[in-house]
C-alpha cells in the first residue's frame, strides 16, 4: 500500500499509465483488509517474536539439535547488535 503526488504532468501521466495497465491499484477491500490488518500488527509481531524465542531456546536445549543459528539468543555471536 502507498501514496504518491506529483505536480510533474509527464512523471503524473507515465504513472497512470502503469497503474491503468499493470492494475497497480487496491481494490477497496484490499484497503479495509490492510487497515484492519495494521490495528493489531504490534500485538502480532510481539508474540511471534515472543514465540521465536521460545522455540529458538527450546531447540538449543534439545539433545538431538547440534546448533541454533537466532540472533536474539545470548549464545549468537552477533547477540548484543541484534538486541540493539
Amino acid at each position: 500500500m502507498g501514496h504518491m503526488t506529483t505536480n510533474d504532468e509527464e512523471l503524473y501521466n507515465r504513472l497512470k499509465f502503469v497503474q491503468n495497465s499493470l492494475g497497480a491499484c487496491s481494490s477497496p477491500f484490499d484497503a479495509y483488509m490492510t487497515v484492519r490488518g495494521v490495528k493489531t500488527l504490534d500485538i502480532r509481531m510481539e508474540r511471534i517474536s515472543r514465540n521465536a524465542l521460545a522455540a529458538a531456546k527450546f531447540l538449543e536445549g534439545h539433545e538431538k539439535v547440534e546448533k541454533v543459528v537466532y540472533p536474539f539468543l545470548p549464545s549468537h555471536p552477533q547477540h548484543e547488535l541484534a538486541a540493539k
